[in-house]
Order: structure tokens, then C-alpha cells, then sequence
């Protein structure tokens, strides 16, 4: 390869990976790019009456991506909650439901079991959360 041809591929990398730099900083401060981590709620129990975090805490860096649970038990739906993280307590961000799901922003959250019947209850289930 001759001297100048060496030039050119040489100045056309150079060019190539510094575009590349330019044009990746912008694009990545759009997108607004959250990864999700998905899985199995460990199965369980919780007494009559109990209160029980079954997934959590974790902790979510973006704002505008949903979080979905989907809580099973031997006898049907049982009733779950997530809370958010606030100071040194815990709020709860959706009433009692079944599987719930939304864009709660960025925080520490957990998924709280409430057992409102008198008998003890199994449970099981799926998440699928931004991270």
C-alpha cells in the first residue's frame, strides 16, 4: 500500500470512530433506555391477617418504563401492593388489586402480599420491573 492511500484509510478511521463519539452521546441522552429484569416470585406462605414483602426492595434509575406483577395463590388472585420508598418509611402507590402494574418513576419499590382472609395462603408469581 502506498504512502497516501495509508493517509486516507487512516484519516477516514480516525474520522469513523470520532463520528461515532459525536453521534452516540446525543442519541443515547434520547432515548431514555432502561434495561428490565424479569423472573419467578419465590413461592410462599403468609398467615391470616400478615402483612408480607414477597419481591423487593429494588431499585429503578428511569422514570417511564412499567412495572408488572402478576401474583397467583392455590386458591385464586390474592390481593398485593406496591410501595415506594420515601425518607425512612414506606407508601403505598396502588390500592390493593391483583396484578398491578404502572410507570411509578424512579425509586426503591417492594411488593407487599396483604393475607385479608382468615386462613393461611400459598403463593406464587412472575415480575417484570425496570432496572
Amino acid at each position: 500500500m502506498n504512502k497516501k492511500a495509508m493517509t486516507v484509510l487512516l484519516l477516514a478511521l480516525g474520522l469513523g470512530s470520532l463520528g461515532g463519539v459525536a453521534s452516540a452521546e446525543p442519541n443515547g441522552a434520547n432515548l431514555n433506555f432502561c434495561t428490565k429484569l424479569s423472573g419467578s416470585i419465590s413461592s410462599g406462605t403468609a398467615a391470616p391477617g400478615q402483612m408480607k414483602v414477597i419481591y423487593g426492595p429494588y431499585t429503578v434509575k428511569c422514570d417511564a418504563t412499567f412495572h408488572r406483577f402478576t401474583v397467583r395463590g392455590a386458591s385464586g388472585q390474592l390481593t398485593v401492593k406496591v410501595e415506594k420508598r420515601v425518607g425512612d418509611s414506606w407508601n403505598a402507590i396502588t390500592p390493593p388489586t391483583y396484578d398491578p402494574s404502572g410507570s411509578y418513576g424512579a425509586g426503591t419499590f417492594r411488593l407487599v402480599l396483604d393475607n385479608l382472609t382468615n386462613h393461611t395462603v400459598s403463593y406464587r408469581g412472575s415480575f417484570s420491573v425496570p432496572m
